[in-house]
């Protein structure tokens, strides 16, 4: 057992499924990783994996599995993964570029938070895509995610792709960059640093990882003169109120950039008794251009009783596309807006 790292997993059906496992592990060579049938469950023994053949071929064999067995195979996975993770953040942690970047966002005043770290397991548009991407969240007054570092590996056909920046969420327009000739840290424009470098990480929207917080909404209030512009509600009466709010959901990439905003704005009157004069719009502002809206895919409009509220919803499909590697995802950002009649509001945001 010289060199493997021992993980134990407690599953009291294990050996009851021994073939099962048998099957599993008969794929990777016994010099990368075996298993060990104990009276608490199995010990895995791991000295290194291809982790996507691994994903794949429990995947497989959990959908061709009753619950039980399926229950064992993804808590195999889970532990697997969990432990492969920490060794990634370790070594990643270790490398010379990132502990530049960690000290200069450091001296910045922001605040390393190891305990929210993320690691993605990337494979897109079949086989073309494969690599890791590390992101390493840092805070400001321990609360709110404001900046990044993002390490990355992997290929894309046949070019391979290996770095590390540093994004700092209100300076969206800059990236920092390690120059290890100068041994210092350089601020570039994004744009001539996307230009220049042409990392396929940074097209691919981020896959609910919370490089920084992700579901930023933007709230926006304008107080506007009542105008009659034929919503039907119930007829208003007494001194009318006019607003409008704009609330946003920001999307980002894996490195840490700007995707998109949808936004959905929305006006109303109101009177301390009912609302009315509803206005709804939608639209998107700072688009990558990997990013193609395609309109919108489900909403609803709801007018409460005797018209004390109206809720809206509406959800876009916005496809993720990189113009040399063609589309490889989608996705459905959503904003619900619940507007009442003493002028009051809430929201919420998914996708």
């Amino acid at each position: 057992m010289d060199n493997y790292l021992p993980i134990k997993i407690y599953a009291k059906n294990a050996n009851q499924n021994e073939a099962v496992l048998r099957q599993l592990f008969s794929l990777f060579p016994k010099e990368d990783i075996y298993f060990e049938l104990n009276d608490n469950g199995v010990n895995i023994y791991l000295r290194e994996l291809d982790f996507f053949h691994f994903k794949n071929s429990i995947q497989t064999l959990a959908r061709s599995s009753d619950s039980e067995v399926a229950k064992l195979l993804n808590l195999i996975f889970y532990n697997v993964e969990k432990i492969k993770s920490q060794i990634i953040l370790d070594e990643v942690i270790k490398q010379k570029r990132v502990k530049a970047l960690s000290e200069f966002l450091m001296k910045q005043g922001y605040q390393k938070s190891i305990g929210s770290a993320m690691i993605a397991s990337v494979q897109c548009n079949g086989n073309h895509l494969n690599g890791v991407v590390v992101i390493i969240p840092f805070t400001q007054n321990g609360s709110t995610i404001v900046a990044q570092i993002a390490q990355w590996n992997g290929s894309w056909n046949t070019t391979e792709y290996d770095g590390a920046i540093a994004v700092i969420q209100d300076r969206q327009e800059w990236v920092y960059d390690y120059d290890e000739l100068q041994h210092k840290i350089i601020p570039v424009k994004k744009s001539e640093w996307i230009k220049k470098n042409d990392v396929p990480f940074g097209y691919i929207q981020g896959f609910s990882l919370p490089l920084v917080k992700q579901d930023v909404s933007l709230v926006t209030e304008i107080s506007q003169p009542y105008v009659d512009n034929g919503f039907q509600g119930i007829q208003l009466t007494g001194t009318t109120s006019c607003k409008t709010v704009d609330i946003q959901k920001t999307v980002y990439t894996l490195l840490g950039f700007v995707a998109y905003r949808f936004h959905q704005r929305k006006y109303w009157c109101y009177n301390g008794s009912t609302v009315s004069n509803v206005n709804i719009g939608v639209y998107l502002s700072d688009v990558d251009p990997n990013f193609y809206y395609k309109g919108i895919v489900n909403q609803w409009d709801i007018l409460g009783q005797n018209s004390t509220f109206h809720d809206s919803m509406r959800q876009a499909q916005v496809d993720n596309c990189i113009v040399k590697y063609g589309c490889i995802g989608s996705s459905y950002p959503a904003i619900q807006i619940i507007t009442y009649a003493n002028g009051q509001y809430s929201y919420s945001t998914w996708d």
